[in-house]
C-alpha cells in the first residue's frame, strides 16, 4: 500500500494513503464485477470505464 501512496504524492506518501486504498478497493470491484458477468461486451465496458475510473481518481 505504501508504494501506491507514493506514487501521487512522493513527498508525503502517508498523506495518499487513503487514495490509494480507495483506489485499489475500486479496481478490485470493478475486476470481480466484470468476472461476474455473463455479457462479455458489458463486461469489457466495466472493466474500461474502471481505468478511466481509476485515472480520473489519482488527478
Amino acid at each position: 500500500m505504501e508504494e501506491i501512496a507514493a506514487r501521487p504524492a512522493p513527498a508525503d506518501p502517508q498523506s495518499a494513503r487513503g487514495k490509494a486504498i480507495g483506489l485499489l478497493t475500486m479496481l478490485v470491484g470493478k475486476l470481480r464485477l466484470s468476472r461476474a458477468l455473463a455479457d462479455r461486451k458489458f463486461a469489457d465496458e466495466v472493466l474500461e470505464r474502471g481505468i478511466e475510473n481509476a485515472q480520473a481518481f489519482m488527478h
